[in-house]
C-alpha cells in the first residue's frame, strides 16, 4: 500500500472525535470577540469580532497524537482556484470524511512535519475540521481549519473588528475573482497579551455563504505552551492558498446541502448603520451615565460607546443583526427564557475570558420572533481586554435588558 493511502487508513483508526475544535457558537463566546457576529463560535469565541466572533477562534486539542508524517512534499499548493457554490455538489455524494479532511490538508501545506492530528467529517460533529501540529524545520506551531455550511452571518466573518475589542497587528479583506470574501487578520491569543501566543486567521466566505477558516499559533498549542518561533509559521499568501483551495470544494458543498440556510423573506426596512444605533443608545441610557467616548466598527450593525457614572470608564457595546434565525439554537440554549412577545432572552455575567486581570463581561442577548437580534454588553474597562478601571461595569443587568428589549430596535426588523 503506499505510503499515503496507510497513512490515512491508519489515521482513520487513530483518531478520535476531536468536540472542542470548532465547537458551536454560545452566547458568551460570541460576545468576546467583541462585535457579535453570530456565528456559531467555532471556537469561535472568533475574535469574532462582532460579539462575537469572532474572532471568536477555533479551540483545538492537540493531545493524543499521531506519529509525524511528512505534509505537502515540494510544498506545492493546489490550483487557487475558490471556494465552490453549493450547487455544484453531486446529489448525493459520498460524506466527506476526517481522514480526508487530512489528505486534502496535507495536499494545500507547505512541507514539513505534522504530529497531534485530530480531524472531524461532514457527518461527525462538529463537522469538518482538520488540527495538527506543524514543523516546517523553524519551530513546532498549532494549525486548524475548519469548513462551515452557508449561514446569514457569513459576511460578518470578514470584516475587521473594532481593534477596542479585538487588538491585532494588521487586518486586510479583499474579494477574490470569483466573488469570494477574504480576511487575513494577525493578530493575538490573549488580547491583553500577557503571553507572547499570536493568532494568525485566514477566513474565506464563498459567494454561497459557506465559510472556510484557518489558524495558526507561533507555539505548538493554542494556550498553555511556550511560543515555539516568533510568528506563525503561514504568511499572508500562503495563508490565502490555503482557504481558497479547490480541495475544500467538496465538504463545502456537503455543508451547505446538509444545513440549508433558511430562506430570509425581504425586508421592507433600512439597514443598521452605525450612527443611528449610537443614536438611539445614547438616548436609551439610565439617568447619571455620561458619554466620553463613541466609536463604531467596519460592520453598520455595530456601535459602543464609552460611558461614566463618575465611578471609572465602562465599555458599553450594542450589535442589531437583523435575519439571524438560522443561529438561533446556537445562541440560545436552556438557561435563556422567553418573554411575553416570544423574544428570546440570555443573561450573563462572567469574567471576560482573554481579558487582563479582573476584567468582567456583562451581556444581555436576545432575539425576535423575526430574527432581529439585539445583544449589548459591557465590560469594565474602556477596552475589552483591559486594563480595568473598576470592579464591576456602569450599568446594572436590568439596565443593560431594558435597553437590549427597547421598541427602539424594531425598525431593523421584518416589517410584519
Amino acid at each position: 500500500m503506499p505510503e499515503d493511502e496507510r497513512f490515512v487508513d491508519e489515521l482513520g483508526l487513530a483518531m478520535h472525535r476531536t468536540g472542542d475544535v470548532f465547537t458551536p457558537a454560545d452566547s458568551g463566546a460570541l460576545v468576546e470577540g467583541g462585535v457579535a457576529r453570530g456565528r456559531r463560535r467555532q471556537a469561535r469565541r472568533r475574535i469574532a469580532a462582532v460579539a462575537g466572533s469572532v474572532l471568536a477562534a477555533g479551540a483545538a486539542a492537540f493531545g493524543g497524537a499521531y506519529g509525524a508524517g511528512i505534509v505537502g512534499a515540494g510544498g506545492t499548493p493546489a490550483a487557487a482556484s475558490r471556494a465552490a457554490d453549493p450547487s455544484l455538489a453531486s446529489a448525493t455524494p459520498a460524506a466527506f470524511t476526517g481522514p480526508q479532511m487530512v489528505a486534502a490538508m496535507r495536499k494545500v501545506m507547505p512541507a514539513g512535519s505534522i504530529t497531534g492530528v485530530e480531524a472531524t467529517g461532514v457527518d461527525e460533529r462538529p463537522g469538518p475540521t482538520v488540527s495538527f501540529v506543524y514543523d516546517d524545520h523553524k519551530g513546532p506551531s498549532a494549525v486548524s481549519l475548519a469548513v462551515e455550511g452557508a449561514s446569514a452571518a457569513a459576511r460578518d466573518r470578514v470584516t475587521c473588528p473594532d481593534k477596542g475589542a479585538v487588538p491585532y497587528d494588521d487586518c486586510t479583506t479583499s474579494t477574490l475573482p470569483d466573488g469570494s470574501r477574504l480576511m487575513i487578520m494577525k493578530g493575538y491569543e490573549y488580547p491583553d497579551r500577557r503571553e507572547k501566543t499570536k493568532l494568525w486567521t485566514g477566513t474565506l466566505v464563498a459567494p454561497g455563504g459557506g465559510t472556510v477558516e484557518a489558524r495558526e499559533w507561533n507555539a505548538p498549542s493554542e494556550k498553555g505552551s511556550q511560543i515555539s518561533r516568533a510568528e506563525p509559521p503561514l504568511d499572508t499568501e500562503q495563508l490565502e492558498k490555503l482557504v481558497s483551495s479547490d480541495v475544500w470544494h467538496a465538504p463545502l458543498a456537503q455543508m451547505s446541502a446538509r444545513h440549508p440556510r433558511t430562506p430570509v423573506p425581504p425586508s421592507a426596512t433600512q439597514a443598521p448603520d452605525g450612527d443611528t444605533l449610537r443614536k438611539t443608545l445614547r438616548a436609551l441610557l439610565p439617568p447619571g451615565i455620561k458619554v466620553t467616548g463613541q466609536g463604531t466598527g467596519d460592520d453598520g450593525e455595530y456601535t459602543y460607546l464609552l460611558v461614566d457614572d463618575g465611578r471609572g470608564v465602562t465599555r458599553l457595546e450594542i450589535n442589531v443583526q437583523p435575519n439571524m434565525s438560522d443561529v438561533r439554537d446556537q445562541l440560545f440554549g436552556s438557561d435563556s427564557t422567553t418573554l411575553p412577545d416570544g423574544t428570546q432572552l440570555s443573561r450573563r455575567k462572567e469574567p471576560s475570558e482573554k481579558g487582563g486581570a479582573g476584567m468582567v463581561m456583562w451581556q444581555a442577548d436576545t432575539m425576535r420572533p423575526d430574527g432581529l437580534r439585539v445583544v449589548v454588553f459591557e465590560s469594565n474597562g474602556a477596552q475589552q481586554y483591559g486594563p480595568k478601571t473598576r470592579t464591576t461595569p456602569a450599568l446594572t443587568l436590568d439596565q443593560l435588558t431594558k435597553i437590549a428589549t427597547s421598541k427602539q430596535w424594531l425598525k431593523w426588523g421584518r416589517a410584519s
